[in-house]
């Protein structure tokens, strides 16, 4: 790989816009980069580095590093943080605070204090159930933040969009799109009024447009899209039909993923922001 002060301009040329990032291989070249498939571009992408350019004019300006991160719940069971902190690269953490209208995720207190003690940068959330009262599910979540502490230097609180359960038990279809996407913007706008910052939404792309069609989130959201082969390639992301790329700040790569400390899998993401300060209460 060639030093950033060895490229010229010319290298970046043909990067995709869409996704700000560049691929340079060993020989500093980005090959037809618009014109290849999705598959390709993660063949292309393998054992390469992905570098994200603060100024896409200026090849050698300062990149902003990679910053990952992991969200965790009840179901990782016992974490030992301070492994987590000393022997991975995690900078973050999300942590499951509460689910619907009463209930809260037993292990999140002691993640919470832990995490921190650990020095890691930490924020929860929550998972939204559409047929609970959105506001007292807001004000139910505030609760539990307060419990642990949760103040300003924290990550902005997540609100989690997705299947409430199986096919027979999802609350989502019981609601007309247009029912659904007020509660939403209900439940954020609390959280908003309590704190003076809409929260991060959390979805899938090809969830949100199919469950709540036409809904426009203009704030900060997080994606979860899977990929293979070439773990956190940022072109495999595809983004909901008129939000803004820019706010798409969190992407949940993996529910595979390995981190000392922690047993079993667990959700790897990586930030896609210059400074995690950009989701910071």
């Amino acid at each position: 790989m060639p030093a950033m002060s060895d490229l010229k301009p010319e290298v970046f040329e043909k990067y995709d816009v869409r996704f700000p990032y560049a691929v340079v291989n060993e020989r500093g070249i980005v090959s037809d980069w618009l014109n290849l498939t999705a598959a390709q571009r993660l063949r292309e992408l393998h054992g390469y580095a992905i570098v994200k350019l603060m100024a896409p004019a200026i090849a050698h300006s300062k990149i902003a590093p990679s910053i990952s991160g992991i969200d965790v719940s009840m179901f990782q069971g016992w974490i030992n943080w301070s492994q987590v902190i000393k022997r991975s690269a995690m900078a973050f953490a999300y942590i499951k605070a509460t689910e619907g209208l009463s209930l809260a995720d037993p292990r999140f207190l002691l993640n919470w204090e832990n995490a921190k003690a650990a020095d890691l940068k930490i924020g929860a959330y929550h998972f939204f159930h559409p047929i609970d009262d959105a506001q007292r599910q807001a004000k139910y979540l505030i609760d539990i933040l307060a419990t642990g502490g949760f103040s300003k230097g924290d990550l902005l609180p997540v609100v989690d969009l997705e299947e409430t359960g199986a096919p027979h038990r999802d609350e989502w279809p019981l609601f007309a799109p247009s029912a659904a996407q007020s509660k939403v913007l209900e439940f954020c706008q609390t959280l908003a009024d309590a704190y003076g910052k809409m929260p991060i939404l959390y979805t899938r792309t090809n969830w949100v447009e199919g469950v709540l069609p036409g809904f426009v989130w203009q704030h900060f959201y997080w994606l979860a899209e899977y990929v293979t082969g070439a773990p956190g390639v940022l072109s495999a992301v595809s983004y909901p039909k008129d939000w803004p790329v820019a706010n798409c700040k969190l992407w949940q790569y993996t529910n595979q993923g390995s981190v000392p400390g922690i047993g079993g899998n667990v959700d790897q993401n990586r930030f896609l922001g210059a400074d995690l300060a950009e989701i910071t209460l």
